[in-house]
């Protein structure tokens, strides 16, 4: 057990490094910090496709007005043909700083992407790493663990909280989004805490029976309308 706990400290060490690694490259020589720029502030022009060219990465050349300066950009992954009208997000500050995606939508596309690759390759660090603790970890006997409330619910909030900062990042943020996604974090305080007090093995039935559940499931769930809705 002990090597267990050891060979998944070092996984989890192994995936954090990575992806700290991963976005500080991202911000040096990947440009994802105009793109967190343009993802927060944005205008919307028309613009017509000027040229295409399927052979570079389904590329289309865009030619859009931004008060009485014209600018021309190649975008990526577009289908679009010679002559189609397309909207162009771009910065008010620097026009030729610009997508015909939805920033926000695009850049958490992006740093979900990056997350997924750093999870894999901190997998394969951590394996590497932690080679001596492999066989006990894999001879552990996890074909016994059940979908308990304290398991599912420690998955969960992983997925919280790599949505709430993927969010906080991409989506313009207001006092309605800082407001949703606190509901939010504070329903799933509320539900890990009252799984962590139980033991491992206690029913779904036995967690639900509290009023720090319905609460928190309650939280989460106006958290969610209001960021929609």
């Amino acid at each position: 057990m002990r090597k267990s706990l050891r060979f998944l400290a070092i996984w989890i060490g192994c995936v954090v490094a990575v992806e700290v690694l991963a976005f500080a490259l991202a911000l040096l020589f990947l440009g994802i910090g105009r793109r967190v720029a343009l993802s927060r502030s944005w205008r919307e022009v028309q613009g017509t496709v000027l040229a295409v060219d399927r052979k570079n990465h389904l590329s289309v050349t865009v030619g859009y007005s931004v008060g009485s300066k014209m600018v021309v950009q190649t975008f990526q992954g577009s289908y679009r043909r010679v002559g189609d009208l397309v909207q162009v997000y771009c910065s008010p500050d620097d026009p030729s700083l610009s997508g015909i995606e939805n920033p926000s939508s695009a850049l958490r596309h992006e740093i979900r992407l990056f997350v997924l690759a750093g999870v894999m390759l901190g997998t394969f660090l951590g394996l590497a790493f932690g080679l001596h603790a492999i066989n006990e970890a894999f001879t552990w006997p996890w074909f016994s663990l059940r979908p308990t409330p304290r398991l599912a619910l420690l998955v969960v909030s992983f997925g919280v909280v790599d949505g709430i900062a993927s969010s906080l990042v991409s989506d313009r943020n207001g006092a309605r989004l800082w407001f949703a996604h606190g509901l939010v974090l504070s329903g799933t305080i509320l539900l890990c805490a009252r799984a962590l007090r139980l033991a491992p093995e206690v029913s779904w039935s036995e967690f639900v029976k509290s009023r720090t559940s319905g609460i928190g499931m309650l939280l989460v769930v106006i958290g969610q309308i209001v960021r929609w809705y």
